[in-house]
């Protein structure tokens, strides 16, 4: 069995507006996910920008890490 720490990855620099949905949609294409959640600013019901997507397999962590440089400009901040 996979260790669950390995599968989980920290997603960082989202858009504002990036919700659960959108970030599952993009980290689907690498794998099955068991968990994907946009964290959020409670209070105000707002995105901190950042993440987490957990895979079933340590594989599938590593090919969504190895495929990082593609992700979609939709879901990341491209920064002031």
């Amino acid at each position: 069995q996979s260790d669950k720490t390995l599968c989980k990855l920290f997603v960082g620099g989202l858009n504002v507006q990036t919700t659960d949905e959108g970030l599952r949609a993009h980290f689907e294409q690498y794998g099955q996910l068991t968990d994907c959640v946009v964290v959020m600013n409670q209070p105000l019901q707002r995105s901190r920008c950042f993440g987490f997507v957990t895979y079933s397999s340590v594989e599938e962590a590593d090919a969504a890490m190895a495929a990082s440089n593609k992700v979609s400009t939709l879901l990341f901040c491209k920064g002031s």
